[in-house]
């Protein structure tokens, strides 16, 4: 039995120790695959019904034209970066700290959103405001004059 473990452990190693294949011949640049696996799952995750599938296809063949690949291309490119276990991890970490700063985009733009909704709401209120005291004195509300 000790053997057997042995043996086994012995394989394991000599295929750890082995050198990754070549890269294929057409393989993306590391730094576009990143990005393109980024945004491949952020149309995946934003396309979330059957009836959209039609829809993911067509986004994923603007992202591979975007990114000057194809299908099979970033098939083999994706395989080969797969292999790479420790580097792959590495790019996830990238993948997620991009995610994290286009939340925070998206939060500091809804915000904003929201503060100028606020800002409209009063500006209306306060024209409403003024209109209606105008109404109850007999006066015309007053016109802002067009600015040239």
């Amino acid at each position: 039995m000790r053997s057997v473990l042995l043996a086994t452990m012995a394989v394991l190693f000599l295929l750890s120790c082995e050198s990754p294949p070549d890269p294929p011949e057409d393989l993306i640049e590391e730094e576009a695959y990143t990005n393109l696996i980024a945004e491949l799952t952020l149309a995946r995750s934003l396309i979330n019904t059957r009836s959209a599938l039609h829809v993911e296809d067509s986004l994923r063949q603007v992202l591979f034209e975007h990114y000057g690949t194809n299908r099979n291309q970033f098939d083999r490119s994706h395989a080969w970066y797969q292999r790479q276990p420790e580097r792959q991890m590495a790019r996830l970490d990238s993948i997620n700290a991009i995610f994290r700063e286009q939340r925070v985009r998206i939060n500091e733009g809804l915000t904003k959103w929201e503060e100028d909704q606020r800002n409209l709401r009063q500006e209306r209120e306060e024209g409403s405001a003024e209109a209606d005291s105008a109404r109850s004195t007999g006066q015309q509300p007053e016109v802002p004059a067009d600015e040239p």
